[in-house]
């Protein structure tokens, strides 16, 4: 569980530490507020739901991924409300070296990355119970379980069982 934590808060920083700098250092985008900073953190946010838990190239798991992506982005938005309305309003420009001011809640360098590692985390704790699906073979031989090929095909009118013993052979296999 811890390492799942570790890895989610990793997938988070990595993803929104990049589009954050992106935004921050080429963009220019020292300070953003109103409808921009809710959009740039349901992006952060949307692409880390995208590629944290199961990669979206695994079989079957895209369709997911999207979805993550998606209830991510919304998060994402909700969160930065969270982190706008409780985060202290320090003035954190000369940290960063921007020309205007500066705070927390209003850097997409600091922003994006925190919001992004909380879903990030979050989803990484969701699918990181499918990993460990799988029987053990060693519990399996302590709780005397027996694991057969058992061929559950559909029989068709010339296979009929002839007697009753081959029946009861079957059924003692369970």
């Amino acid at each position: 569980m811890v390492k799942r934590l570790l890895l989610g808060l990793l997938k988070g920083l990595v993803i929104a530490g990049a589009l954050g700098a992106l935004f921050f250092y080429a963009f220019g985008m020292h300070a953003v507020s109103g409808v921009g900073a809710f959009m740039l953190a349901g992006l952060a946010t949307l692409i880390a739901g995208v590629f944290a838990g199961q990669p979206p190239w695994k079989s079957g798991a895209w369709i997911g991924s999207i979805l993550k992506g998606v209830f991510g982005f919304g998060l994402g938005a909700g969160l930065y409300w969270v982190l706008q309305r409780f985060a202290p309003g320090t003035d954190i420009s000369a940290l960063l070296r921007a020309s205007e001011p500066t705070t927390i809640a209003t850097a997409p360098l600091t922003f994006m990355p925190i919001i992004a590692s909380v879903y990030a985390m979050l989803v990484e704790l969701d699918d990181g119970a499918e990993e460990g699906s799988t029987a053990d073979p060693a519990m399996l031989k302590k709780t005397g379980v027996r694991v057969e090929n058992i061929d559950v095909g559909e029989e068709t009118e010339g296979q009929e069982v002839s007697s009753a013993s081959e029946k009861g052979k079957s059924g003692a296999r369970r």
